[in-house]
């Protein structure tokens, strides 16, 4: 793909020339313009919803702007290009009104799609659940409620209703896979395109689990937290590729381990893998807390290893 600046506009500043895009080789680029308005105006034209519908597309081609410009918040934008529908979305890394505002798409996940199903697989009171059930009714697909979980009924909502997200802890998970043969045997999923894995690492021999009795195409594990949201997104491809990774940071994320005295001991970028230490989390807080007594450590609900 190249991207040509040779058409700038004025007021744009000289052309760039041509540019050569390769998916493989990630390209930044760093895009300046001066505003002769305060930057209180310009700040809010991004991140208010009437402000941005009336300038992201053409007069009367916007059709839908829904912000929520906040850390962990999201955006969904639609409008028509051309003639032709455009889907925006994605979510707000940081916000500080009005100098600074950083995003990221989410194409990585492949939740936007057409004919969107949403199932709820773990209960609404979780950050996670919660926040991608309301991603998806935001974008307008319909949400199927598992009020209580059953592996059964998960499999007999994602057949019937043609299911094409969920978001899922690993104890979900394996559950259902550790049904009999033929429970498994009446499930279709063939409709399902993106099944989020979060809360705890997922373990080597549940994803093979996984990929052998329900399908390769879906897994994608994200690592992040309440206050932070997605951080690292391990998608499909590399879940048996990659064993132990975190997948690679997601969107702007830059992730670094420093000491006490701030030296850096490690740093992953979009293009790195991070790896977890392969360790349960009951033994890594105890091998945390002989080296740091008093470090104080937040512990997630998930699946041991050997469940």
């Amino acid at each position: 793909m190249q991207v040509d600046e040779s058409r700038a506009g004025p007021g744009l500043g000289p052309p760039l020339g041509t540019i050569e895009m390769d998916a493989k080789k990630p390209v930044r680029i760093r895009l300046a313009r001066r505003f002769g308005v305060p930057p209180q105006r310009v700040f809010d034209a991004w991140t208010k919803s009437k402000a941005a519908g009336q300038w992201l597309f053409a007069a009367g081609a916007s059709i839908c702007v829904e912000i929520d410009a906040r850390a962990g918040g999201w955006f969904y934008v639609a409008g028509r290009r051309n003639g032709e529908l455009a889907e925006y979305v994605g979510e707000y890394l940081e916000v500080v009104w009005p100098r600074r505002l950083v995003f990221a798409l989410l194409a990585e996940l492949n939740l936007l799609h057409e004919h969107a199903v949403h199932l709820t697989t773990g209960p609404l009171y979780h950050s996670g659940p919660l926040a991608f059930a309301s991603l998806s009714h935001t974008l307008g697909a319909p949400i199927v409620v598992l009020r209580k979980f059953d592996p059964v009924a998960w499999l007999r909502l994602v057949r019937d209703h043609r299911v094409t997200n969920t978001f899922s802890a690993p104890t979900q998970l394996k559950r259902i896979v550790s049904l009999p043969a033929a429970d498994l045997a009446g499930a279709d999923m063939s409709s399902m395109i993106c099944l989020i894995a979060n809360a705890a690492p997922v373990p080597y021999a549940l994803k093979e689990e996984v990929f052998d009795k329900l399908g390769t195409t879906f897994l994608f594990e994200v690592y992040g937290s309440t206050e932070l949201g997605v951080d690292t997104v391990l998608k499909p491809e590399d879940q048996l590729r990659k064993p132990g990774s975190c997948g690679k940071p997601y969107g702007g994320v830059q992730i670094r381990i420093v000491r006490d005295d701030e030296r850096e001991i490690f740093f992953a970028s979009d293009r790195d893998h991070p790896t977890m230490p392969g360790l349960a989390g009951l033994e890594t807080l105890e091998r945390l807390r002989a080296l740091r007594p008093g470090v104080k450590v937040v512990m997630i609900s998930g699946e041991h290893d050997e469940v």
